[in-house]
């Protein structure tokens, strides 16, 4: 149910409707956009750091930015969100967080049933578009999923493995029983920090 006119949620907090968010804010709706129960986007002035309040934070660019709250952890923030280069971003860990009922193992973001399309964790790609993940790496020309170590499994039965520093990880394949990629391209890896799982790079 929609909050009566002015609302109180502040940006990057969750809402429903443009009259939940504080003046000057809209609702970035769950569908289509993906946002885990909506998202109240309002924008902001990077010359202006405390233009967004306490404990929020602008972010963006000089000509793009908008205002998230502020973290250190990923327990500083709500459910649906994770704490992300110093933000609040969406993200859903589980379906339980998305008011459809579906979150996207690939991109954690708020879906209708439909399957995602494309190339799944690490596999081969040339743009964006190719990749269940909507991220193709220009360098290394492989979908990449991101993942929490601990936290949060990765889809297709892959490995998350943490990058050096953060607590952030990237989800790659499992080496087959003999120790083997399907990929002649990648090499079967050891990740001691989840157990002693093997993993394909």
């Amino acid at each position: 149910m929609c909050a009566p006119l002015p609302g109180l949620v502040l940006g990057g907090d969750r809402c429903i409707c443009d009259s939940d968010c504080e003046p000057g804010a809209n609702c970035g709706r769950e569908l289509p956009e993906g946002f885990p129960g909506g998202l109240c986007i309002k924008s902001c002035d990077k010359a202006m750091p405390d233009s967004c309040g306490a404990g929020r934070v602008c972010t963006g660019n000089a000509t793009n930015a908008f205002c998230f709250q502020s973290c250190k952890t990923h327990d500083d923030c709500t459910i649906g969100r994770i704490c992300s280069n110093g933000v609040c971003t969406a993200y859903c860990a589980a379906d339980s967080e998305c008011d459809s009922n579906h979150c996207d193992p690939y991109r954690r973001l708020c879906r209708d049933a439909t399957p995602p399309k494309g190339a799944g964790v690490f596999e081969k790609c040339v743009r964006n578009d190719d990749c269940r993940s909507r991220l193709c790496s220009p360098t290394a020309g492989r979908c990449l999923v991101g993942c929490i170590p601990g936290r949060v499994d990765c889809p297709d039965g892959a490995v998350c493995v943490k990058f050096p520093t953060g607590d952030m990880g990237l989800c790659l394949p499992p080496c087959g029983d003999d120790g083997a990629c399907g990929d002649a391209a990648l090499t079967c890896k050891m990740d001691t920090a989840s157990g002693g799982r093997k993993y394909c790079f």
